[in-house]
């Protein structure tokens, strides 16, 4: 996942857009969002509150996916190396 985050992030640093999409734009794609908006420096709840109000379908859609958005934060700082 970082890889694909790293990559979501350098359009939006120097000035691009990016578009996340999967079927039907909910569950992969509010998920990958969650973690881009985590790792550009949002908190949890701000993200996730962005993205709902964003798709006008609550995000995360499971408890699986509210789990794992809340763990992207130290799963990332420990891939970094950072404690």
């Amino acid at each position: 996942m970082q890889a694909i985050v790293d990559s979501l992030l350098e359009d939006p640093r120097s000035g691009g857009r990016v578009v996340i999409h999967c079927r039907q734009g909910v569950r992969r794609a509010g998920l990958t969002a969650a973690c881009v908006l985590l790792a550009a420096g949002e908190n949890v709840g701000a993200a996730l509150q962005v993205l709902t109000e964003a798709r006008g379908v609550e995000i995360p859609e499971t408890n699986g996916q509210q789990v794992w958005i809340e763990g992207y934060p130290d799963a990332k700082r420990n891939n970094d190396g950072e404690s």
